[in-house]
């Protein structure tokens, strides 16, 4: 049983019902449709069963309909196949990100780098002194609040249990994220509700993205210097998403290069992690940050309440990285950035080449009928002889009845006219819109002649048409007599 959301098309058996199916996704088809559907959602419009009956249609002899649908399941066979394979290219381009990633994070992107340079300062040493700059600043810290830091107590971050962690390169070292920040992480704040106190300003920023943080709506919250101090925003700082959401964007993270001009600050379902002053200039843990060693571990501790994934700071400051020497970080993060950007490019042309498809097909369908796609052959019989038979058959039908609408006559032919000599005729009397599909689906200029052979309107039609169209600022006019051509410009 059809749906009432479908309407049926019973077709004479000397008219091809792929030719039809065709015809109905021409420009002038599609226009005269969407231009008649009713509805106020872009996903419900809705056409009556008159539009698509009034629908004007290129008819060719019924011999020629069947080579065009020859040659365009030809053609858009080997369209669809090469949209297949693009349609396959973003998960292919995503693999090989995880796979650069990977070598990267295992170092062996660098491997011939580390044989021609084995002198270099390792890791160890780099650890080192991220742990005496945090040590450092708590100290600071201590004595701007007036107490002694030899009489408080400072806590190391807990050290890595790596004898069950792969081997890796000389000179390397497994840390955690505890080890590498300089300051204690901090998720941002509540952003004030429509209740928030006189004079607060709302903040809204974003949870992070794959591409980066959404600052466009963001404010300064007005809030006591020592939060402002410490949630600020700085250049460096790399942010990761706690969560609220599906577990895909949970542990999401992205480097601050740029803030705003004013002081800034960040929601709560935000991490702030504020890297080793080494780190932090050389970018390796943002570069590696996806890889999936790393997704592993972040999606192995976030947690769910009621289908909402979140991770904890400190399960995120247990989070394993190794640690490369810093010239070789320097390198690695170079190659990564390098690759990642060459795929950007590749998935960049990938969505031009898609939309090249797309207007390849609307091309040959256009070119189809135009009646350039195949050769035309004068001894098929025309289109009008066809189409009186047609008549002729139709007016011998009894009359039909339509379910719960009373009795119905027959419906009334379609009025035609000759083409373009072979005999093809338009089913519409709807002169302004089939120019305007020729100025489309062509050349950005015509002739008046070969808009009549596009068309099938007689001389007195399209020359009536183009001058609305001139008057209505619609086509330009180009030279003069017999040079003249018609260029669509609206």
């Amino acid at each position: 049983m059809l749906s009432d959301k479908i309407l049926r098309l019973i077709v004479d058996e000397e008219i091809s019902p792929r030719y039809l199916m065709f015809a109905l996704r021409t420009v002038i088809a599609r226009r005269h449709l969407e231009g008649r559907a009713t509805g106020t959602s872009t996903s419900m419009r809705n056409i009556t069963q008159e539009t698509l009956r009034e629908t004007p249609l290129l008819l060719p002899p019924s011999l020629e309909q069947r080579r065009i649908v020859a040659k365009l399941d030809a053609i858009l066979k080997q369209t669809r196949a090469a949209k297949a394979r693009l349609d396959r290219l973003p998960a292919l381009l995503e693999k090989l990100k995880r796979s650069i990633l990977a070598a990267a994070f295992r170092g062996d992107l660098t491997k011939d780098w580390r044989a021609a340079n084995p002198d270099v300062e390792p890791a160890s040493v780099l650890l080192d002194r991220i742990r005496a700059e945090r040590r450092r600043r708590w100290e600071d810290g201590v004595r701007a609040k007036g107490r002694d830091p030899s009489k408080s107590t400072y806590e190391e971050p807990t050290p890595l249990a790596i004898d069950s962690l792969p081997t890796l390169p000389h000179g390397w070292e497994w840390a955690s994220i505890e080890q590498l920040i300089s300051e204690r992480m901090c998720n941002g704040i509540s952003i004030p509700g429509s209740d928030a106190p006189p004079g607060t300003r709302s903040l809204k920023l974003n949870a992070l993205r794959d591409g980066g943080v959404d600052f466009t709506a963001v404010r300064f919250i007005d809030i006591d210097a020592d939060t402002i101090d410490q949630l600020n925003l700085h250049r460096g700082d790399f942010l990761v998403s706690r969560g609220n959401g599906s577990l895909h964007l949970v542990g999401k993270g992205v480097a601050i290069d740029d803030v705003p001009p004013t002081p800034t600050v960040y929601p709560d379902t935000i991490i702030r992690l504020r890297l080793g002053a080494v780190l932090d200039g050389v970018g390796w843990v943002p570069a590696i940050w996806g890889s999936p060693d790393i997704r592993r571990q972040i999606e192995g501790k976030a947690k769910t309440t009621a289908g909402i994934f979140k991770i904890s700071q400190g399960d995120l400051g247990s989070v394993r990285v190794p640690i490369p020497p810093v010239e070789e970080q320097r390198v690695l993060a170079q190659l990564v950035a390098k690759a990642t950007s060459n795929l950007s490019a590749l998935l960049a042309s990938c969505g031009i080449a898609e939309a090249r498809v797309d207007r390849l097909q609307q091309a040959v369908l256009a070119k189809a009928f135009r009646g350039e796609l195949v050769p035309q052959d004068p001894s098929d019989e025309p289109a009008a002889v066809l189409l009186a038979r047609v008549r002729a058959a139709r007016e011998t039908e009894p009359a039909r009845t339509r379910r719960g609408r009373g009795p119905r006559t027959a419906d009334a032919p379609p009025t035609t006219r000759p083409t373009n000599g072979h005999g093809a005729g338009v089913a519409h009397d709807d002169s302004l819109d089939l120019i305007v599909a020729a100025f489309q689906q062509g050349q950005p200029r015509l002739t008046a002649t070969a808009i009549t052979e596009v068309t099938g309107l007689d001389a007195a039609a399209v020359k009536n048409a183009i001058k609305a169209l001139v008057d209505g600022g619609q086509v330009r006019i180009h030279g003069k007599a017999r040079g003249t051509s018609y260029e669509w410009i609206a």
